[in-house]
């Protein structure tokens, strides 16, 4: 028996056939009668007017209604595409911003070419989505040279989590707000050379996150919605508008290296916590010259990876960190002002120190973390502000040969109850007051050239290398107005030491006025010296004599006197009485 196809099957069959291919449509922008997206004889290539699922596509100048394109109200497309050297720039969406709605069907995007040359704006809001499936929507700019901007808000279309990449190498801006709409949630992710900014009151929650050698511009407080913010490789990079303060939560993810917050303006803050879960390689924060960055919120995670300053301004750490790991100032002209006790960690890590750069500190910080200078040359200080008191607990290592400086302004007092130690040289200055009452033994001079007063407090102690005659370290300074106090003690080592009687060493010389208290005591490595009446101390060591005077602050050889010296011992109660004054 013949079987007969049924018509109606047949035509049914011919349809869809005829419907998907003109889901798959494509058509190019050539806007013969004028600018409206409806009427089709503005259109080429296709058989109606770019719909659902279908691609516009814009890639010559400007037709016979201008640049402006009017969406009469709503359009759906697939993808928006600009392409070629010969578009014209065109805006999307006419009247004021967000009067025409533009939806991108499912996993729809909109496209700018490498070899645009025009800018190139949606004045439109823009639906991503309209049906309930989890979808990612993608705007590229791979324009190098030229804009792709977004003026109107952008929502998420039906229920489901959405996503809007953001690629390309040119720059994107979105400055409408930007929310979830009737989506669960919506997710914001960079990658690519280009920056994507940020500029409208934006709520999304699903998350910002910005890939590998992206760099994303928060030009708003509300920039980044509500959700957490991400760094996830190599040069990715968040940069804070002028005056914002981001508050959202950000993770520096354990994947590539140099991941940065930076700020383009003149002041930006982050208040935001920041877990750093980078172990080995460093996180940056940057400031350059004559810009002010703030972190103020907490900072945790642990690693061997360092916090980097990269730039020659001023980065402010006012949070109450936990991070266990260095802090590293790498620029010239770099300062880090610290506000908290554990602004740079929980006091484990080490701050390292390279060229010309300060660390300021502010009133009522006691720091735990150690010191380290490194290479690149100028002098490394330690700034406190005025009428503030501070302190440093760890111990500072002054290895390199420009210096390092402790200055405390006026009626301030600083305390570096760590000890000096390397093989270059500390100068004090400043206005205020800088107390010594750690275990010195830094190599190099102590040169003390401010107006305003330093002391060896009792309990701390002072090292001098004493080699051939006159090379040693010493307390030195051209200070006019200031006082040195030297209530703890003196150290000599003598180990290398000549032996020749009438050699001699200047152990304190400069124009400052010294006062010698009555703890003041003097020793050497290996024995202490005797008073000897006469604001005069001696020791023979290794059957060599050697005296200290209060009153020239001059170590010499002497013929020794044992006898002498043992006489005097009994006398120390006596002397220990006075209180020494240079005359």
């Amino acid at each position: 028996m013949n079987k007969r196809t049924s018509p109606i099957l047949f035509t049914a069959v011919a349809l869809a056939l005829l419907s998907s291919q003109a889901h798959a449509d494509s058509s190019s922008w050539v806007g013969t009668t004028d600018a409206q997206w409806s009427d089709l004889t503005n259109w080429s290539g296709g058989a109606a007017v770019p719909g659902t699922t279908d691609t516009a596509t814009f890639n010559t100048a400007a037709g016979a209604g201008g640049s402006v394109i009017d969406l009469g109200g709503a359009v759906t497309v697939q993808t928006l595409a600009f392409d070629t050297a010969a578009v014209a720039a065109y805006t999307i969406g006419t009247g004021a911003v967000g009067t025409d709605t533009l939806t991108l069907d499912n996993d729809g995007s909109i496209t700018v070419g490498a070899d645009v040359v025009a800018d190139q704006t949606i004045n439109a809001n823009v639906v991503l989505g309209n049906t309930a499936t989890a979808s990612t929507y993608t705007f590229t700019n791979a324009s190098a040279t030229n804009s792709l901007s977004v003026a109107g808000n952008i929502t998420g279309g039906a229920a489901a989590a959405k996503t809007l990449a953001v690629t390309g190498a040119g720059a994107t801006n979105l400055s409408g707000i930007i929310s979830d709409g009737s989506a669960t949630s919506l997710a914001i992710t960079s990658s690519d050379a280009g920056t994507l900014t940020l500029s409208g009151v934006n709520t999304y929650s699903g998350g910002t996150t910005i890939n590998a050698g992206s760099t994303i511009l928060a030009d708003n407080n509300l920039a980044l919605g509500s959700g957490t913010v991400t760094l996830t490789d190599t040069n990715a990079t968040l940069a804070l508008g002028d005056g914002v303060n981001i508050v959202n939560a950000l993770t520096v993810a354990n994947l590539g290296n140099a991941k940065t917050i930076t700020v383009a303006g003149t002041t930006a803050e982050y208040s935001g916590n920041i877990t750093n879960s980078e172990y080995s390689k460093a996180f940056n924060l940057n400031a350059t010259s004559g810009k002010t960055l703030t972190v103020s919120g907490v900072i945790s995670g642990n690693g061997t990876g360092a916090l980097t300053l990269n730039g020659s301004g001023t980065v402010i750490l006012s949070g109450n960190n936990t991070f266990a790991r260095n802090v590293s100032l790498t620029a010239n002209n770099a300062t880090l002002r610290l506000e908290n006790s554990n602004a740079a960690g929980d006091g484990t890590g080490t701050i390292q120190m390279r060229a010309t750069t300060t660390v300021e500190l502010a009133d009522g910080v006691t720091l735990a973390n150690n010191f380290i200078t490194t290479t690149g040359g100028g002098v490394k200080r330690i700034l406190l502000d005025t009428g503030a008191t501070a302190e440093v607990t760890g111990n500072i290592n002054q290895v390199e040969t420009g210096g390092f400086s402790l200055n405390a302004q006026d009626s301030s007092q600083l305390t570096i109850s760590g000890n000096l130690t390397g093989t270059q040289w500390f100068n004090v200055n400043g206005t205020g007051d800088v107390i010594l009452s750690g275990a010195n033994t830094h190599a190099g001079n102590l040169t003390f050239s401010g107006d305003g007063s330093l002391t060896l407090a009792d309990g701390g102690s002072m090292t001098f290398f004493i080699e051939d005659a006159g090379v040693n370290n010493g307390i030195t300074g051209n200070s006019v107005g200031g006082l040195l106090n030297l209530d703890g003690s003196f150290i000599f080592d003598l180990t290398g030491a000549s032996t020749t009687v009438g050699d001699s060493w200047m152990v304190v010389d400069g124009t400052f006025t010294e006062t010698y208290g009555n703890t003041f005591a003097v020793d050497s490595t290996v024995g202490s010296f005797t008073d000897l009446g006469g604001d005069v101390w001696g020791i023979v060591e290794n059957g060599v004599g050697y005296e200290f005077s209060e009153l020239t602050g001059e170590l010499s050889v002497v013929v020794p006197e044992p006898s002498t010296y043992a006489l005097l011992a009994g006398l120390l109660g006596l002397s220990y009485a006075m209180v020494r004054r240079r005359r």
